[in-house]
């Protein structure tokens, strides 16, 4: 059984085709829920970073003609919290620059 998107999940059993009205053969496959717990605001957090860090390796963001190194970022709705964008691992701690002008690499996929 392999895993489709993060809500569903494809049957073991063989896919059934049959063709429409144009011939064209249409396979369905029998889908059901995800019994893996998701977290919403995690998946959120996470879809973010990934469109940021995406967005980040193609243009270079500026302010008044000045580049800006961009490091994190709020939600608009809950400006107390602060999300990194390339959060540290465990034990990473000695391998961050001091230098506030060097912004880290992005993760590779």
């Amino acid at each position: 059984m392999s895993q489709v998107g993060p809500k569903t999940h494809i049957s073991s059993s063989p896919a059934v085709s049959e063709k429409d009205e144009c011939g064209d053969v249409v396979f369905r496959f029998s889908l059901r829920p995800c019994t893996i717990p998701q977290n919403p605001e995690a998946a959120l957090e996470s879809f973010f970073r990934a469109q940021i860090g995406d967005l980040l390796r193609v243009v270079d963001l500026t302010f008044h003609g000045q580049s800006v190194l961009v490091d994190g970022f709020r939600f608009i709705n809950d400006t107390g919290r602060h999300f990194e964008l390339w959060p540290a691992e465990a034990g990473d701690e000695d391998s961050r620059s001091d230098n506030p002008d060097e912004q880290p690499p992005p993760p590779a996929h």
